[in-house]
């Protein structure tokens, strides 16, 4: 069976996709209510850059899926110290401050940190044999 048509595969691309959805749904969602920290919201998003992640290879292993996603996440950051125009531009529309941010902050390093330690505890935990 050719890898494209693998069932399973396609079972986990679904899964990862419906977790994106449900990601971005409660994480914006954390933005509107009061007395919700900043860094919930960035947690959720670096999780979310997990399910991104396993959609696009779905065969990954969790931890090297929690390795690419903080190096996504750490790199987003790190960029939002260039102050480019154009870039800069960019970050005052929704998608671009939803996707690229605004300013650079270490706390949300660790938040994304402690997100992409949540996804892949939930995953190791979600792939124990019940004994």
């Amino acid at each position: 069976m050719s890898e494209d048509r693998d069932p399973s595969r396609w079972t986990t691309r679904w899964r990862y996709g419906g977790l994106v959805l449900l990601l971005i749904a409660v994480g914006l969602l954390s933005r509107r209510i009061p007395g919700v920290p900043p860094s919930v919201g960035d947690g959720l998003w670096a999780m979310m850059i997990c399910g991104l992640v396993g959609f696009v290879v779905p065969t990954a292993h969790r931890t090297k899926i929690a390795i690419t996603s903080v190096g996504i996440c750490f790199a987003v950051e790190f960029s939002q110290r260039i102050d480019v125009e154009w870039l800069n531009a960019l970050r005052t529309t929704l998608p671009g401050r939803l996707v690229l941010g605004r300013g650079f902050l270490w706390s949300d390093l660790v938040a994304y940190s402690v997100g992409v330690l949540v996804f892949w505890l939930a995953a190791t935990l979600r792939d124990r044999p019940v004994n």
